[in-house]
């Protein structure tokens, strides 16, 4: 019996959902510096191109007759590729990270496998070699395994001190300062009502109110009901069951029946967050 993986199984899925959804042309923004921005998908070339210009255009004040459309190699998972550079004095060329290209059908893309460096700028000598500032270090792509949910995560409970006597004379009454208690018990208070607001630590919140209640003259008022999480850590190894299940009993998933039961993982994640919505409405 061959090998079965169930990542590469549902990235097969999501490549045919991908295409029966998305038009093929894409451009991006990809700076390098910075995370990647998706300006637009279009169904042609030059649909794709203009969307990219306007952009450009929305975010700078470049001159459209120093810009020009360079072909770049393709890889494994498109068969167009053209980067957006400007043209300056001196025969000096700036890459302005804006890319657009063409989509493979998903049969192709399933077929090979993924080079992270193939649209990486080469050296001055036209290859990687990964030893120059002119050459980008190679890296290796990161697996499935690096975007599962992240597993339970702990957040801090954050509260607000509330000074109905102003004991000093000097910070007022009301709202004097924001603070959080971090999940270990140390704590952080943020002194809002000076000219030049600190933060001070404390390692525990009997620290906080021992120093500053002043017999009770200021309190501590913990924001009312924190916000809970969605449960997408639940829902990943049932996607995982239900994919491997299809395969063993020789089914085929198609990209719709893959979409709908995405859309009720999602919602039943999202459900103690709605219901929480809900209780905030009906109080």
């Amino acid at each position: 019996m061959a090998y079965f993986n169930p990542k590469i199984e549902i990235k097969r899925i999501v490549n045919a959902a991908l295409d029966e959804a998305l038009p093929a042309w894409e451009a991006r923004y990809e700076p390098g510096n910075v995370s990647d921005y998706l300006i637009g998908y279009a169904n042609t070339e030059a649909a794709a191109k203009g969307a990219a210009l306007a952009w450009l255009q929305s975010q700078s004040d470049a001159n459209p007759t120093t810009l020009e459309w360079v072909e770049q190699p393709t890889g494994d998972q498109h068969d167009h590729w053209y980067g957006l550079i400007q043209n300056a004095d001196g025969g000096m060329a700036l890459d302005l990270g804006i890319n657009v290209r063409h989509r493979l059908p998903a049969t192709v893309r399933n077929a090979a496998p993924q080079n992270p460096n193939a649209h990486r700028p080469p050296c001055i000598d036209g290859d990687h070699c990964g030893e120059s500032a002119h050459c980008p270090p190679i890296t290796t792509a990161p697996s499935l395994d690096s975007a599962l949910p992240l597993p339970d995560i702990q957040f801090g409970r954050p509260f607000v001190l509330v000074r109905d006597v102003d004991v000093s004379g000097v910070s007022g009454t009301g709202i004097v300062a924001n603070g959080i208690e971090f999940p270990d018990g140390h704590a952080a208070i943020h002194w809002t009502g000076s000219r030049w607001p600190t933060t001070t630590p404390h390692s525990c919140m009997e620290s906080v109110t021992d120093i500053h209640s002043h017999e009770g003259a200021t309190r501590v008022v913990w924001e009312p009901t924190a916000i809970p999480q969605a449960e997408y850590s639940s829902v990943w190894p049932e996607l995982i069951g239900w994919v491997q299940a299809a395969q063993e009993d020789g089914e085929q998933i198609t990209p719709e029946e893959l979409l709908a039961y995405l859309s009720e993982l999602k919602r039943r994640a999202m459900e103690p967050v709605r219901r929480w919505m809900e209780e905030q409405r009906r109080a």
